[in-house]
């Protein structure tokens, strides 16, 4: 945000979205939130607001508002089980803007897979693609994670490690990107570098878990510097979710009263959504 270069700010948002997976790895129960339920925080100085918009799909709105950027958007986790093993995709497209210079960067997140579920080692693994669009400057960016994990392929890294490029594409390849986005809730890009590519700008590479460098410059070090501590609000809603009865009694050291209490709030919550559905079907009559 301090930086008037477009470019730099484009890389520096690649930085920022990929680094928070390395922070994102110890999720504490309980792992459903309730339609409505909100929550109220401050990262680094920064205010941080939090609201459970949908209950099926699960689906969590989220804005951060600082002096110089904002950053807001949706997340929607999809989860496909399978014997051993968890794929989970997220959908939401968020959003950084930048005050500055008026540059808005989007991103469409990649998926990633627990390993070990019902037995063996478990193990978390990011796949896919992390894909990122400045549509003013026209930068487009992917970024493949675990680039070798194809049967074609001999791998020569780790499964954490990823790789992409950072290109000027033309008006027309990011035109249909943003009308897909407004209305799709993941879309499959069909990016051909001869055909779309205008200039190649720079090469991205590292590990989620470690580094980040573009153009062999260091963007970013786990550690260096450690995230902010997340801090509440000394007065947040009612409906923060620091007040749900399930969460007091498991910081109580009650695990049997706040199972009890977990059940009892998403039992309301299917109730709830019956009659919204009976409503909309006397309406729709």
């Amino acid at each position: 945000s301090k930086t008037t270069d477009s470019l730099e700010q484009f890389k520096y948002a690649i930085a920022a979205f990929i680094s928070t997976y390395a922070v994102d790895l110890n999720p504490e129960k309980p792992f459903n939130p309730i339609l409505g339920e909100t929550f109220q925080g401050i990262i680094g100085g920064v205010p941080f607001y939090a609201e459970q918009i949908s209950h099926h799909p699960p689906v969590c709105a989220f804005q951060m508002v600082g002096e110089e950027y904002t950053l807001h958007g949706l997340k929607e986790f999809n989860a496909s089980l399978s014997a051993n093993s968890v794929k989970t995709k997220t959908f939401g497209y968020p959003c950084i803007t930048f005050k500055n210079t008026g540059n808005c960067i989007q991103a469409q997140y990649p998926s990633s897979v627990m390993h070990g579920t019902a037995f063996g080692k478990r193990t978390l693994t990011m796949n896919g693609t992390f894909y990122f669009f400045d549509f003013k400057n026209k930068f487009y960016s992917e970024v493949d994670f675990d680039p070798s994990d194809s049967i074609f392929k001999k791998r020569t890294h780790t499964k954490d490690y990823f790789s992409g490029k950072i290109w000027r594409v033309t008006e027309k390849f990011l035109e249909k990107v943003k009308n897909d986005l407004k209305i799709h809730r993941e879309i499959e890009i069909k990016f051909k570098e001869k055909e779309h590519a205008l200039e190649e700008l720079a090469f991205v590479e590292g590990c989620w878990l470690e580094y980040l460098n573009i153009n062999e410059k260091n963007f970013w070090t786990f550690g260096k510097p450690w995230p902010y501590e997340l801090q509440y609000f000394d007065n947040p809603l009612p409906s923060d979710s620091n007040f749900r009865l399930d969460i007091l009694h498991l910081r109580n050291g009650d695990e049997v009263k706040a199972q009890e209490c977990k059940v009892a709030l998403e039992e309301q919550q299917r109730k709830d959504r019956k009659l919204r559905e009976q409503k909309k079907s006397k309406r729709q009559k």
